[in-house]
């Protein structure tokens, strides 16, 4: 059911361009794929299996198969993928109206979805990475869809890069983990914790794994790609980096939680670095003017605070951590699709140039002052309830409570200021500068806001009928213990709620002064964050390409025969080091055993490679000379059956002999330029490589104590590759990935080839 249903996910990424003809409709019929899906998926009835694993046979030798493991965990990630989905697709169909390519575009957010499901829904670590890397990919091409821009491809370049080589991380450490467990299934992973964790190889691969979360979920120092991705449509911010790709991270460190959280390394990095990013990410938030760029930051900042949370690793962090998750899912993909509105009708994201917008805008105005709200954590609004257990799980971590706790309120200060201030820049301030007179916007650009703010609010008023029982069923995932959770709007009056008010309050109090808070601010920022990462990370791509591009005009400068001197000289200088190491082996030649027809063919060989040396000759007679070395060596394969390696030698140089003739007369009259001294460093260089290629080649054949590998091939080639050919079964299996890279250069040279013809 579940591959069937994902690989109908993938398929699904074709359909967008059979609804090509019907652009005023095809965000909705699009929207049908992830509602059909989550359909789907709610047949499967989760909450009542709380588990289900479904596995089919991929590569049995290496252990590994194509698993699927499903719980609570993986079932509030696909709720919301799916449900966000739906909202999103229908809002791109108002808001991609104008645009080219829409077809593209849908396939490729269809293609993220897919990736995204087979995420949060793999069992085994492998296939996890093989979608992980899906999801960097697909978000490349949605961030760089204007790719006219040059903004918008530098912005997708830094995105792969970053989460790319994040992902090549997070693979070594699956290998790592891998290779002591025995084994890439999930729960195998967290059946053998403690294994894990005396290992040895435990640290260096909880590194490599926290690497890879933390490039995905834009933790600090790789914060900085998030809000440059804001460079894609708007649908795409939406989607990709408030709701789903960049929680993949997240998910990562909640599923592997059981297994490293009681680590020492685990308690402390990520509560620090979440820290750390959960402020920052506020912090900037405070001086952008652009909206998406507010919402990024704000983004990043929330992030930061769901690490920290798994980093805490208690019952109560990892509630608050679920809960957070999905109160930002609600409110932060709702705000991005309101910037798009605005933005659309108004002609700019620009808080400087917005204001009075509630009189033109009243729909969009209530929906974003109620999930602003949310942001803020007011109650009766879910915000409320994530805020309130995110100070409350840190207030009972005693040893990190002061700090964190500062951390926490003071970021949440941050963000009450950023709602108030953002509410009053675009919709309540009186100074207007529009760059167009507002308009109202559709039924298919507001129906996503709506019911995300509708469900804000119905949730933060009701959370036990509607949220308890899928958070219930999420911990139980994530924490062994048996937590019995009650969700309420009112906790009583107590320090939590005292912490709550004076971050309201004082979020209040800097928009009161927000003149000077602003000015204070953009003071700060500008004196202590002058270094822009961002503007590093590029830099530091241009001095690499500058780097090898010396490197490479010292080492490919083009003249082949310094190419050819370097590779000969190279392996003789090797191939001695192998013979001096191994000299005095015992020889045996059996006389008996050579023929008389296969000296005189070797002795003609010889013969025919000293008279192509004099200088003297022409270019012809020295090609029709080799070719007959090139007949000599197809008689020796004949002479000892290799009746297909006779053939191929014996076409293969009556081609190239054909050919040159053909060419040679075309091309300028030979000139030597070879003097003296490089002739004798030529007959050094291949004196030596052909001397150790000899010697090796006789102590090969005539050691009587190295066994060889000829009788290998002889003893399975029919058992095991089922094939009477030795030859033909060495290329083709037992060298299959030799072959497949020697097709793989030829299909790329052809297409090369192809190229250069089509050129005029």
């Amino acid at each position: 059911m579940i591959l069937t249903a994902l690989l109908l996910a993938f398929l699904s990424a074709l359909l967008p361009f059979l609804f090509s003809k019907l652009e005023k409709v095809q965000g909705w019929l699009v929207a049908l794929i992830p509602a059909i899906l989550l359909a789907a998926f709610a047949s499967l009835d989760v909450l009542n299996q709380s588990t289900i694993l479904e596995s089919t046979s991929w590569l049995p030798e290496l252990g590994l198969n194509i698993n699927f493991y499903i719980d609570g965990l993986s079932s509030l990630f696909i709720y919301l993928v799916l449900g966000m989905g739906i909202f999103v697709f229908a809002y791109a169909n108002g808001y991609m109206k104008s645009y080219s390519g829409k077809s593209k575009f849908y396939s490729f957010l269809v293609l993220f979805m897919a990736a995204m499901l087979g995420l949060v829904s793999a069992g085994n670590m492998i296939l996890l990475f093989i979608f992980w890397e899906l999801t960097s990919i697909s978000s490349f091409l949605l961030i760089s869809f204007f790719h006219d821009k040059e903004n918008s491809r530098k912005s997708a370049l830094q995105a792969l890069l970053i989460t790319g080589v994040g992902g090549l991380a997070l693979l070594g450490g699956f290998v790592i983990i891998g290779s002591v467990v025995g084994s890439y299934e999930i729960q195998d992973w967290i059946d053998n914790a403690e294994l894990i964790r005396s290992s040895g190889y435990s640290t260096v691969a909880l590194i490599l794994i926290i690497l890879g979360a933390f490039t995905k979920s834009a933790q600090f120092p790789f914060h900085f790609w998030l809000p440059n991705a804001m460079a894609a449509p708007t649908p795409v911010s939406a989607y990709l980096h408030s709701a789903t790709m960049v929680k993949a991270g997240v998910y990562l460190l909640m599923r592997l939680g059981p297994v490293f959280g009681p680590t020492d390394m685990w308690q402390f990095t990520l509560p620090l670095f979440g820290s750390i990013t959960f402020l920052l990410g506020a912090f900037f938030a405070t001086v952008q003017t652009d909206l998406k760029r507010i919402f990024a930051y704000t983004t990043v900042s929330s992030l930061g605070a769901l690490v920290m949370l798994i980093g805490i690793d208690t019952d109560l962090s990892i509630l608050a951590a679920l809960m957070f998750l999905l109160v930002h899912s609600l409110y932060k993909g709702a705000l991005f699709m309101l910037a798009g509105i605005i933005d659309k009708r108004v002609g700019t994201r620009d808080i400087r140039l917005l204001g009075g917008l509630w009189r033109k805008m009243p729909v969009v105005t209530v929906i974003t002052v109620l999930v602003l709200t949310s942001m803020a954590g007011v109650p009766p609004l879910i915000g409320f309830l994530g805020k309130e257990m995110i100070y409350e799980a840190k207030l009972q971590v005693p040893e990190a409570a002061p700090y964190m706790t500062t951390f926490s309120v003071l970021g949440n200060i941050f963000m009450v200021f950023v709602s108030i201030y953002v509410a009053y820049r675009v919709f309540f301030r009186t100074q207007i500068q529009w760059p167009k007179e507002p308009t109202r916007a559709g039924i298919s650009k507001v129906f996503g806001p709506f019911l995300l703010a509708t469900f804000s609010l119905l949730f933060g008023i009701l959370p036990q009928r509607y949220i308890q029982p899928y958070l219930q069923l999420a911990i139980d995932s994530v924490r062994p213990e048996d937590i019995k959770l009650s969700i309420h709007l009112w906790h009583g009056f107590n320090l939590v709620l005292i912490l709550s008010i004076i971050t309201v309050m004082a979020g209040v109090l800097l928009f009161v002064f927000r003149k000077k808070t602003i000015l204070l601010f953009t003071w700060v920022y500008e004196s202590i964050f002058s270094v822009h990462f961002s503007d590093k990370f590029f830099k530091g791509i241009d001095n690499f390409m500058k780097v090898n591009k010396k490197k490479a005009d010292v080492v490919q400068h083009g003249y082949q025969r310094f190419y050819l001197a370097t590779i000969f000289s190279v392996a003789a200088l090797f191939l001695w080091y192998i013979i001096v190491q191994t000299w005095g082996q015992p020889s045996v030649v059996d006389f008996d055993s050579l023929s008389w027809v296969l000296a005189v063919i070797s002795a003609i060989i010889v013969v025919l490679s000293f008279m192509s040396l004099p200088s003297t000759l022409r270019r012809i007679s020295v090609i029709t000379i080799i070719g007959g070395v090139g007949y000599g060596i197809s008689a020796i394969y004949l002479m000892y059956g290799a009746i297909d390696l006779a053939i191929t030698q014996f076409l293969v140089d009556s081609l190239t002999v054909v050919l040159l003739v053909l060419v040679l007369p075309k091309l300028p009259k030979l000139v030597i330029y070879t003097k003296t001294k490089g002739a004798i460093k030529d007959l050094l260089i291949a004196g030596a490589f052909g001397s150790a290629m000899g010697i090796i080649a006789f102590t090969a054949a005539t050691n009587p104590d190295v066994d060889k590998i000829s009788e290998y091939f002889k003893e399975f080639s029919l058992s095991v590759a089922h094939g009477k050919n030795i030859v033909n079964v060495i290329l083709v299996d037992f060298r299959g990935i030799d072959t497949m890279g020697e097709i793989t250069v030829l299909v790329l040279a052809s297409l090369g080839i192809y190229s250069l013809l089509k050129i005029k």
